[in-house]
């Protein structure tokens, strides 16, 4: 990685393929990734509000998806997601 060099439209993120020149990079895992796909590697990003969640306490739905707990819930009533409404 540090002795290599990359034209400009080949010095992508591994998993978005944005360019990254003049951004914020990392090398992790001899993968080259964007802020975001970084971040996502290390912290879960919340399904509802699209942040990335530092606490310890969050939720992990079945499908895999994780949720900080005051997201996990119907946009519409407020209801947990576990629990049917009619939205």
């Amino acid at each position: 990685y540090h002795d290599v060099l990359w034209h400009p439209t080949c010095f992508v993120c591994s998993d978005c393929g944005h360019g990254l020149v003049d951004l914020v990079y990392f090398w992790s895992n001899q993968k080259l990734l964007c802020g975001r796909h970084y971040c996502e590697s290390v912290w879960p990003r919340c399904s509802g509000c699209d942040e990335l969640i530092f606490c310890k306490s969050f939720i992990t739905a079945k499908d895999g998806r994780t949720w900080h707990p005051q997201h996990y819930c119907c946009w519409k009533c407020g209801q947990s997601l576990d629990t049917p409404c009619q939205h």
